[in-house]
Formats: C-alpha cells, sequence, structure tokens
C-alpha cells in the first residue's frame, strides 16, 4: 500500500544505540518501499446492498410477579431480535405475552398491548393499550413495577413511565412518576402508594410529597422537545401548579433550553374540568404579554403548549388534554416553521405533536484543532439510533452552530454513496461507492483518518455496534486514500476525540 513506511530502521538504530556501538542523533529515518500486510484470514461477509440489521439474540432478564404476590422475580429469556427493534421494546413485547413458569404470574392481562415506547435521555415512557385498565390499582402498581426493573439497565435506561393510551392512569389522585428498579415487597409498594393517598387526603393545606416528574424542554437546535425527570415536591393545594413551577425553572440538561419564561404569570390556579363528553382537562389560564415574554426570551408557543400538553398530561392521573388561554383567548391553533396545528374545542393532547420528542444524538466531526470533535445533535427518535441518518448527518456536516466542527466528507459526496449498511454480530457492515472512492484520491492523511474514525466513531456510539468493516462498490479494498488499513474490521478510536463528553442517549 503507498505512504506506508517500514519503521525497521529505526528499531535497529535503537538496538545498536543501547548496545552503546554508536552515538545516534535523534533525527527522522527516510524509508524507501512498502509495507504489504497480509490478508485476513476470516472471510469477510458480503457487502450490504440497502440497509439491514441480521436476526440477533439476546439474553434478558424479565420480571414477573411470585405466586404468592409478595416479589417480582427474574426469568432470564433469550429473545430473537429481528430487524432494527430494539432490545427494550423485544422484552416488553415478551414480558406483556405472559409466562407458564409455575410460581410465576404474569404482570398484565392477555390482551394488553404495547403501543408505544419513546426512549430518550435514559428515560423510557412506555405506552400500553387501554387493555391495561382491566387490572384494579394494585394491579397496575405491580404491572409498572415490573416493567421498570425490566427495562432498567437495557439501553442506557434509567427511569421507566408508563403510561395507558397515552396517559397516566392510577387508582390514585397522586402521580406516579418516573420509576426505577426497586427490590421491595408488592404489598409494600401498594401499602406506600396508599399511605401517600390518604395523608394528602388527611392534610389538604399542609401534605407534601416527593415524585420523580418527567418534564418537558425546549432542544437546543431543534423544534422538539427532551425529558429530563427531577425530584418536584408536591402539595395537595394544587399539584399542576407545582409542577408547571418545576417547569419554569428551566433545565439541567445543557441539550435543552427553558420553554416559559420566568416572569409568565397564571390569572389563575390550574383547575380541572370534566367535560360533556367525559374528557377530563386541565384548564390554564397566562396573562396578557405571554406571547411577547417568548419572543423576548426566543422560546416559542408551540414548544410551550407541547411541553406543557407533554409534561402535566403524562403526570396528572386520568388527564386527557390541557387547554390554555392568554388573556382570555383559548388557543385553538399553533404554527411552526414546518407545521401548523388545530384544536377542536382548544383542547390539546400530546397525541396532536407528531414526532415531538427528540432524542440526543452523537456524531464526530474533523475538530478545528486537530482529530475529532463530538457533537450532541438533538433528532428524531428513529433517526437517532439510525445508521444511515447518523451518517447522512456526517455528509451534511456541521451547521454552523457545532463549534470547533469541520466537515469530514469530501464536496460532491451525498446519501446515495452509502450503498448499503447492514448490522451483523455488532458489527456495522458499510457499502460506500465508487463515486466516493474517487472523491477521495487526492485526500491528505490527516483527513482520511478523520473521515474514517468520524464514521467508525459514529456507529459505535450506537448500542448494538461495536465495530466497523467497509467495502466499496462491494468489494474489500486496501484502503480509501492509501493510510487507513480497511480489509479488517475497525474499532472506535477515542484518542482522536478532542474532549471527551458523557453519553446521552
Amino acid at each position: 500500500m503507498r505512504k506506508m513506511a517500514l519503521v525497521g530502521a529505526l528499531l535497529m538504530a535503537a538496538a545498536l544505540a543501547l548496545s552503546g556501538c554508536v552515538s545516534i542523533p535523534l533525527t527522522q529515518v527516510q524509508t524507501a518501499g512498502q509495507v504489504t500486510l497480509p490478508e485476513p484470514s476470516v472471510t469477510p461477509p458480503p457487502a450490504p446492498t440497502g440497509d439491514s440489521w441480521a436476526p440477533r439474540t439476546v439474553q434478558v432478564d424479565l420480571y414477573y410477579i411470585d405466586a404468592d404476590q409478595q416479589q417480582l422475580s427474574p426469568l432470564s429469556r433469550s429473545i430473537r431480535l429481528e430487524g432494527a427493534v430494539s432490545v427494550a421494546e423485544a422484552a416488553l413485547e415478551r414480558l406483556l405475552e405472559g409466562t407458564d413458569v409455575t410460581g410465576l404470574v404474569a404482570v398484565a392481562a392477555e390482551d394488553v398491548a404495547l403501543t408505544g415506547l419513546e426512549i430518550s435521555q435514559g428515560i423510557a415512557m412506555v405506552d400500553l393499550s387501554v387493555d391495561a385498565l382491566e387490572l384494579d390499582g394494585q394491579g397496575l402498581c405491580w404491572m409498572k413495577a415490573a416493567i421498570a426493573n425490566t427495562l432498567v439497565g437495557l439501553e442506557g435506561i434509567q427511569y421507566v413511565q408508563v403510561l395507558v393510551d397515552g396517559k397516566e392512569e392510577s387508582a390514585m389522585s397522586l402521580p406516579t412518576g418516573a420509576l426505577t428498579a426497586n427490590n421491595a415487597t408488592l404489598t409494600a409498594l401498594w401499602a406506600q402508594q396508599q399511605a401517600d393517598e390518604e395523608r394528602f387526603a388527611a392534610n389538604p393545606a399542609t401534605a407534601q410529597i416527593q415524585r420523580r416528574i418527567t418534564l418537558y424542554f425546549g432542544a437546543q437546535q431543534d423544534g422538539r422537545l427532551l425529558p429530563e425527570v427531577r425530584q418536584v415536591v408536591l402539595s395537595s393545594g394544587n399539584v399542576a401548579q407545582d409542577i408547571i413551577e418545576a417547569l419554569r425553572q428551566g433545565p439541567d440538561s445543557p441539550y435543552a433550553h427553558a420553554v416559559l419564561p420566568q416572569d409568565a404569570a397564571l390569572t389563575r390556579s390550574p383547575e380541572i374540568a370534566t367535560l360533556e363528553d367525559g374528557r377530563r382537562v386541565l384548564l390554564l389560564s397566562f396573562s396578557e404579554g405571554l406571547y411577547e415574554k417568548l419572543e423576548r426570551d426566543g422560546m416559542s408557543a408551540w414548544q410551550l403548549v407541547s411541553a406543557l400538553t407533554h409534561t402535566l398530561c403524562r403526570t396528572i392521573p386520568q388527564l386527557d388534554g390541557i387547554t390554555v388561554g392568554v388573556n382570555g383567548q383559548l388557543i385553538t391553533r399553533l404554527e411552526s416553521e414546518t407545521d401548523k396545528l388545530v384544536f377542536e374545542d382548544a383542547v390539546i393532547a400530546p397525541r396532536d405533536f407528531d414526532d415531538a420528542v427528540a432524542r440526543m444524538a452523537v456524531l464526530y466531526f474533523a475538530g478545528s484543532q486537530g482529530g475529532l470533535t463530538r457533537v450532541e445533535r438533538a433528532m428524531d427518535l428513529v433517526s437517532a439510533v439510525s445508521p444511515r441518518a447518523l451518517l447522512a448527518q456526517l455528509i451534511a456536516g456541521p451547521d454552523g452552530r457545532d463549534q470547533n466542527a469541520l466537515p469530514v466528507f469530501p464536496q460532491g459526496v451525498t446519501e446515495a454513496d452509502l450503498l448499503g449498511i447492514r448490522i451483523e454480530d455488532g458489527c456495522a457492515l458499510v457499502n460506500l461507492s465508487s463515486n466516493l472512492y474517487r472523491l477521495c484520491q487526492d485526500i491528505t492523511q490527516e483527513q482520511e483518518r478523520s473521515l474514517i474514525y468520524s464514521m467508525v466513531n459514529t456507529l459505535c456510539a450506537l448500542e448494538e455496534v461495536d465495530r466497523v468493516r467497509f467495502y466499496v462498490g462491494g468489494a474489500a479494498v486496501d484502503s480509501l486514500a492509501g493510510w487507513i488499513y480497511l480489509k479488517g474490521e475497525l474499532l472506535p478510536n477515542p484518542g482522536l476525540v478532542a474532549q471527551a463528553q458523557e453519553d446521552i442517549g
């Protein structure tokens, strides 16, 4: 391969120096010739055409109820994954199927189905079909605990919240909130919820309790939302008011921004009304000047209303929607740069906002000071874990707000130059076009290294990828430009990254 220099002369010189035979100045030794590396002894998989995921099997602990209904017990199961389905989704599907193992009891009725799963910022938002309401309050409590114990630890999940038909359901008036894995007895879990409810009812003026509440804030550089779990003190006076005040404080995450101005006041306390059709709706009324304050603070009405809707309807039990009034006028329509919404009867629900929740994706671009720089970018939930979508982001390059980031692909490369990507046994097989190969012939050694490892490091940030193999036009090649050997599998290279940052998924 061209441009690969031998270093044998340096090694021999070092040996002579150590023996004391000669004195050698510290100057670079120029050598001629090329390194010929042996062909890989293992036949590589065929190059992919189009995108696919190889079937794979994972071992997961599913939590069921003991026959004596005192504990949650893990049952290790091998689960076969097809396509791009996530481990968490497959585990939930299997858990809801029930079990025929003696001594264990299913956590939900046979007809309960998984209707949605959002994973963002370490929070899994699980949505089940309305059949889950066949369970009584105690059964709902135990089912949520079993789901939390099953999911925590998978795909970086730290918190789990379980919805039914898109909203919080509980036999209690208090929110369940976000759950973590719990080893307490089932009877103790249910008894604690009952005790909290009774304490609130007995002391309506002074009772307080803490809950982990999932708050939604605006995603930086994006019109979507990012969730964040926070310990919130709830008072029996007005739980909705407490949650809104927590939202007003803004996010802790550097990847999110506040959605509610500090001086945007409610004209009256939030209250829940029951409409003629039976829907329970939270009524919010803001003072005059809200729109001007949003514009002043660089916020949008779209993100504010979406954040309020997602936060409140996914927290307060049996809440179907909210209404938002500004100076006595109910919001019945919202517009963004790309969408327009009209709300019937001015009632707003989370399902009105398609693709509202974002997930942070990890991308690696060339650094302005050399090496690579890591960028966190908000993307939709599907694209943030899609190998093709991530490489397409690299091809598009930094968007101008990515500090110290430079493009890695030569001019003229497009997503069409990604001929196929397949995830197989933890390896991402990436088939690049001959056009991309042609455009790389004049790049420097540093540019080739940045290009190759921007792709490798980006793909290996995905949960199911730990190495990458490249092809060009369906065939294995020595290199793209002469320096990086490509006939083997490449591991991520954290040493190239200018500044290490913590993964956020």
